[in-house]
């Protein structure tokens, strides 16, 4: 990129310094022109430097790797094909009655979980309350967010990554998952499931994070069953004080009301996608840069509002409130 903006500079410098030399003898060669070519020239030449400076800028102000030329403030994301490619994070929350949308965000972000706590707020904001449930799937699980929902009193159901992982195991294969190591608070220790003891090794300081603790265990040697349990010589357990917070979520959505709230989503949040990005051919944006794709989205989340409020009204589902009431609904968030 560096490069290029040298060569584009160059270039427009030879450009400007032979304009003097054209122009005198320009009526001669090209008696038909106006000398509006090379002006032209320069105009493409200055908007492709313009370009490249802003790209470059963005560059290293979020110290990113890659760039797309053609609208810079896109991000690379991996889609639900598993493949990256350029793009925006879409975030809706819905309610799970009418499925109706209640706060709609574009985000550069390519993780969920840096926008639970945004999109909750939003929700805050455009319904003047919290919500008193929301469920989201297993990107937004991070022990920051369960910690957030749980200081704002909001029962979430937000699964982690290797629950879903764990809950096809066969027990004998899940034995030696973290989830069955026993946590002494009297001794700090932890305990395995053939009783061996777990110590602690190291503190580990994490900018931004929770202090990491290492235990690693004392006779794994000598265990019958280690190559079950680990690949290394000894195995090790990172604690960061939290995990109480996964134990009980991953107890609550195991349980048959948790099962039940969390399969909401099949027909709430997740049709909602299918029906703007899929059903109206939109798996593209037209517009480019944030801002536009935001007001792009935000129509199109429009549009989906007003045929679901339209339907509802005409089949007696939905009774258009007074303006003045608030409501606190069941809140369902998805990103794509």
């Amino acid at each position: 990129m560096e490069k290029d903006i040298e060569c584009l500079k160059e270039q427009m410098r030879q450009m400007i310094k032979s304009s003097a030399e054209i122009d005198e003898i320009e009526d001669k060669q090209y008696p038909n022109g106006d000398g509006s070519e090379i002006a032209e020239a320069l105009k493409k030449k200055e908007f492709r430097l313009k370009k490249l400076q802003e790209a470059k800028e963005i560059l290293e102000r979020e110290k990113l790797n890659k760039i797309n030329l053609t609208d810079p403030e896109s991000r690379f994301m991996r889609d639900g094909h598993r493949l990256i490619q350029l793009g925006y994070n879409g975030q809706i929350a819905v309610d799970d009655k009418d499925q109706v949308i209640l706060a709609a965000a574009i985000s550069q972000n390519n993780t969920d979980y840096l926008e639970f706590r945004p999109m909750l707020e939003k929700v805050e904001r455009n319904l003047g309350a919290l919500p008193k449930e929301t469920s989201a799937d297993s990107g937004y699980f991070c022990y920051a967010n369960l910690e957030y929902a749980e200081q704002r009193g909001v029962d979430a159901y937000l699964p982690d990554n290797l629950m879903e992982w764990l809950d096809k195991k066969q027990e004998v294969e899940k034995r030696y998952d973290k989830g069955n190591f026993r946590y002494d608070v009297v001794q700090d220790i932890y305990i395995c499931p053939e009783g061996k003891v777990l110590r602690m090794q190291v503190k580990q300081k994490r900018k931004g994070k929770h202090t990491a603790i290492v235990y690693m265990g004392e006779s794994c040697g000598e265990c019958a069953v280690r190559t079950k349990c680990t690949r290394a010589r000894a195995r090790t357990i990172w604690h960061d004080g939290r995990e109480n917070l996964l134990w009980s979520m991953r107890e609550k959505l195991r349980s048959l009301e948790g099962k039940r709230k969390y399969s909401k989503r099949l027909y709430t949040v997740e049709p909602v996608f299918g029906a703007i990005m899929w059903n109206r051919s939109k798996m593209m944006m037209s517009l480019r840069g944030l801002l536009k794709v935001t007001g792009e989205f935000s129509l199109m989340c429009l549009v989906h509002n007003v045929k679901k409020i339209v339907k509802g009204v005409l089949n007696g589902s939905i009774n258009l409130p007074d303006k003045n009431k608030m409501y606190c609904l069941p809140l369902l968030l998805e990103g794509t």
